[in-house]
């Protein structure tokens, strides 16, 4: 595939991904309409995903199969306190945002937790038609669901919605009105939109060359195999703003502690 051609990878593997969260985040399409009607385009900077180092769901699965579609791994971090290893990969055509994978080891949860996961995975080990919109062949209950959130959120996470996007995130930098976060942030919250202030409403990354709003989470009643019902948490919508590194050239890393990466341009 021609990496130039970035609308193909836009149609056949962005936009299906958009389509899908948007019906589990509504919220990300209201404002993407909205920061259409202030600003002549809006790109997103990059899209989550959150997994779990399954034969057919590892960051590594992933990393391979993405690269049919040009993506280059440009970044690698690990945290093992939190079991995590996260891999940051870019595509050469400037309009496709990059994708940040978060993939958890399922060694560290409970037996209980792994045995719910072999569970629902079973069935599908080894994807006939692979697609990042893949979900689990068999849904949780919700005791199972309980189970796996006290033990992990990921966990918990990826056996309802598998694969499929956990966030998109905006270029502010691609914006030409709302260009700052202080302009992203009025225009939000004067048009009702709640943000997560946990963390301050604007975050700054530890090495200072990147800033994040996020929005609060929507919520879905999810129906589990047990015929139970619940409210559960299904994303937020997020916004980066990146500054220029010492070369004059916009930071495109994500991590402050990579154990590896390969060259940026």
């Amino acid at each position: 595939m021609n990496p130039t051609n970035y609308q193909t990878i836009l149609s056949d593997l962005i936009t299906p991904l958009w389509v899908t969260y948007c019906q589990r985040v509504p919220q990300a399409l209201k404002i993407y309409h909205l920061l259409e009607e202030h600003n002549k385009r809006v790109v997103h900077d990059h899209i989550s995903f959150r997994t779990v180092n399954l034969p057919w769901t590892s960051g590594p699965v992933l990393t391979e199969k993405l690269g049919q579609f040009g993506y280059c791994l440009r970044d690698r971090a690990s945290c093992p306190e939190q079991h995590l290893e996260l891999y940051w990969l870019h595509h050469p055509a400037p309009e496709v945002p990059a994708i940040l994978i978060t993939e958890l080891d399922a060694h560290c949860l409970s037996q209980p937790s792994q045995s719910i996961l072999k569970q629902i995975t079973s069935e599908n080990d080894t994807p006939t038609l692979w697609n990042l919109n893949h979900i689990p062949p068999k849904k949780p209950t919700l005791q199972q669901f309980e189970t796996l959130q006290s033990d992990n959120e990921i966990a918990a996470w990826f056996s309802l919605f598998g694969t499929s996007a956990r966030y998109f995130s905006v270029s502010v930098n691609h914006l030409d009105r709302q260009n700052d976060m202080l302009k992203l942030v009025k225009l939000l919250m004067e048009e009702g939109f709640a943000l997560d202030n946990r963390s301050g409403l604007i975050r700054e990354s530890v090495h200072q060359m990147i800033e994040q709003v996020v929005s609060l989470p929507d919520q879905m009643e999810i129906s589990f195999s047990s015929e139970e019902k619940a409210r559960v948490s299904t994303g937020c919508y997020h916004f980066t703003l990146r500054f220029k590194s010492p070369s004059g050239k916009l930071y495109k890393k994500f991590f402050s502690n990579t154990f590896s990466r390969t060259k940026a341009d």
